[in-house]
């Protein structure tokens, strides 16, 4: 294969390629860098159109105001009479080490890392946010990207950055409907609500280590995952990003960054409120402490959080009899996470509208925290 000549850079060997494209590892012969490169073929009407979208697509990506250090930077864009080209920063090597123009070097992304091993709920909380970090920054500058997943989550210098702008329009134009079919939303409207859906099929894939087509099936092994405290606000999150009804999403990665961080970032406190909170705390004690003698003996039902998930969604829960409401008095409807069950055995029925009612019989929460069943 003869290796095309791109001014200002020494090609190497291709790494990647796609429908239209390839990308190239390659160095620039002044500081010796070495970058990705790619190339899409102008020698086809195919390659044209495909080209002259690209080309839209980087003008758009290069006007945005927000850059962002978890979004791919485009160091030059080029054409020849033979290519659209551009240059970008070079991924870690899949051994997360710095990358290399030797055989052995492959770009580092997130479905490499997903293929590799089972990310740690902490991981899966700094990775997660990253990349809304970077899809926040188009979604402020009035930029949908279209095309989520994890093989366009690259790792350079360790952080996520989001990378492919082929398919990048403005928010507010009528886009049509491209990108990966897994990814997209039922309604298959590509506007920022899109990138919210494949943002939380990517962060299920993180936290279950499951394809995105096994949403939301959540798998035993990581059962315990989902009760820390980051496995619960990332999973609750992640849920409503991926709600069939878009008016049930959130409506850009901003506000889904911002769920996360209101999930688990402490709110900060004055030095009047510190002290206030030592005094109150102190009461707190001596009142648990005398409440805690009275009541010497008694038992106390721990609370713990469970996930259901039943086949087709939108079941109504029963538990005992009782109707699961949330804090707005509206019920809860699968799949959901609920906060708060009592950890004893309780009878659990889903009821959904046109469907015989779904018994289930008697599940202990004590021990098993995830519910998913399929109506007949």
């Amino acid at each position: 294969m003869l290796t095309p000549q791109i001014p200002g850079v020494d090609l190497i060997r291709p790494i990647g390629k796609g429908a239209y494209g390839e990308v190239w590892i390659g160095r620039n012969p002044v500081n010796n860098r070495l970058i990705a490169v790619k190339l899409i073929r102008l020698t086809s009407k195919t390659g044209e159109s495909c080209a002259s979208r690209e080309l839209s697509a980087l003008r758009r990506e290069a006007s945005h105001r927000n850059r962002n250090p978890h979004l791919v930077d485009i160091l030059h864009v080029g054409q020849t009479a033979q290519y659209l080209y551009y240059f970008m920063e070079l991924a870690d090597a899949v051994d997360e080490q710095a990358p290399s123009s030797t055989p052995a070097y492959q770009p580092l992304t997130l479905a490499v890392l997903l293929h590799q091993k089972q990310i740690p709920t902490s991981d899966c909380l700094r990775i997660g946010t990253q990349l809304l970090e970077g899809l926040s920054a188009l979604h402020q500058s009035g930029l949908t990207h279209r095309d989520v997943k994890p093989s366009n989550c690259l790792f350079v210098d360790g952080h996520l950055k989001l990378a492919d702008y082929g398919l990048l329009a403005h928010s507010d134009s009528s886009s049509s409907i491209i990108g990966t079919p897994k990814y997209m939303p039922p309604d298959q409207k590509m506007d920022p609500q899109a990138d919210v859906y494949a943002a939380g099929l990517v962060i299920y894939e993180m936290l279950t280590g499951m394809p995105a087509e096994e949403f939301p099936s959540w798998p035993r092994q990581r059962l315990k995952e989902i009760q820390s405290p980051t496995g619960l606000a990332m999973n609750q999150v992640m849920l409503k990003a991926c709600e069939r009804d878009p008016s049930k999403r959130y409506p850009n990665a901003t506000e889904m960054l911002s769920a996360i961080r209101s999930h688990l970032d402490p709110k900060p406190e004055s030095n009047f409120s510190r002290r206030h909170g030592l005094l109150w705390g102190l009461t707190l004690l001596l009142i648990i402490a005398a409440l805690a003698i009275i009541s010497l003996g008694s038992s106390r039902t721990v609370k713990v959080a469970v996930n259901f998930i039943t086949r087709p969604f939108e079941a109504e829960i029963y538990l005992d009899g009782k109707r699961l409401m949330t804090a707005n008095d509206e019920p809860y409807r699968t799949p959901c996470t609920v906060l708060g069950i009592p950890a004893v055995p309780m009878r659990v029925v889903f009821k959904k509208s046109g469907l015989d009612d779904l018994d289930i019989g008697t599940v202990d929460f004590n021990y098993q925290r995830a519910v998913e069943v399929e109506f007949p």
